[in-house]
């Protein structure tokens, strides 16, 4: 260590404190053109149905929105119908374990992105609430 610098080896940094992730009752994405959906990270709730508004604002093009495992799409949990814009339409979701999923539109397989299913606490399943301290007696 060159002289005097030593001291930025005892330096930490802060621990960070992860942002609880705002999971939408009703989760909405949209369309507005052929080449991808308007956001690649779609948040929704997990362990429990919920409904997925689809916007599609890219007029007199069809598209759709399905949600799968992964992209290979060994099984698919959404094959939402397919609509031309633009309209909207809102689809009916089972419910989805808590994890990452893949979604795209079927007509233009491009238009991907990653479905994360979250605890609507924002706090990941199974997380205990800090312990709270007992008053002295």
């Amino acid at each position: 260590t060159p002289v005097g610098l030593g001291w930025l080896n005892s330096l930490t940094p802060a621990a960070a404190t992860p942002t609880p992730i705002s999971v939408p009752a009703v989760p909405q994405i949209s369309a507005s053109s052929a080449v991808s959906f308007d956001t690649r990270l779609l948040i929704v709730p997990c362990c429990r149905d919920f409904e997925l508004v689809f916007h599609n604002n890219d007029a007199g093009v069809p598209h759709n929105v399905e949600i799968a495992d992964s992209a290979a799409r060994s099984t698919v949990y959404l094959d939402g119908e397919v609509i031309t814009g633009p309209t909207t339409i809102t689809y009916s979701v089972p419910a989805l374990a808590e994890g990452d999923y893949y979604f795209l539109c079927k007509i233009h397989p491009n238009m991907n992105g990653t479905v994360k299913a979250l605890p609507e606490g924002g706090a990941p399943a199974g997380a205990s609430p800090a312990p709270q301290a007992s008053p002295a007696p």
